[in-house]
């Protein structure tokens, strides 16, 4: 139950930023549910992070600009939808041609906005140190939300770092 809530997710927040920000992976076909499968179709895609690191050996500008894209394409979730992305990892940002890139990834999405009213179950919650462990890469996992269970504007900025830095 756990993992199709997270692909509806991950589904709803790909179709609500198409056509708002250049850099969301475009779905071109919104999501099928059936008793069988759930699936949505989306652009190709040529790389993703690793995969482009290994094989197209990129220019330090090229790298320059792929992480001013990442800036970009993360400001605006923060702005615009006021969440943290919370799972930013090299295996889910991919590459297009012309070091053009393209996120997903929204599955472990948090609301940055917090609610005063302690009744309220909104998006606030952070997921449990199990469903970290088991289901995002914890060297691309920013500090607070493994040891305060917390999140900010700069947790997603922090991996940005990490992945910086593995570019």
């Amino acid at each position: 139950r756990f993992i199709l809530l997270c692909l509806r997710k991950e589904a709803e927040t790909l179709i609500r930023g198409k056509n708002k920000h250049k850099n969301f992976l475009t779905v071109i076909e919104s999501l099928k549910e059936d008793n069988y499968s759930l699936g949505f179709i989306t652009e190709y895609i040529t790389y993703n992070l690793i995969s482009w690191i290994d094989n197209y050996h990129p220019s330090i500008l090229e790298i320059k600009y792929i992480i001013y894209q990442l800036l970009s394409v993360i400001n605006f979730i923060h702005s615009e939808y006021h969440i943290s992305h919370n799972n930013i990892n090299p295996e889910n940002r991919f590459i297009k041609e012309n070091n053009f890139i393209k996120i997903t990834g929204f599955m472990f999405t948090s609301s940055l906005i917090k609610d005063t009213n302690p009744n309220n179950n909104n998006n606030n919650l952070i997921y449990s140190r199990n469903v970290v462990e088991a289901f995002l890469d914890l060297k691309y996992i920013c500090p607070e939300l493994i040891i305060d269970n917390e999140i900010s504007n700069n947790s997603d900025n922090f991996v940005i770092g990490l992945i910086s830095y593995y570019l």
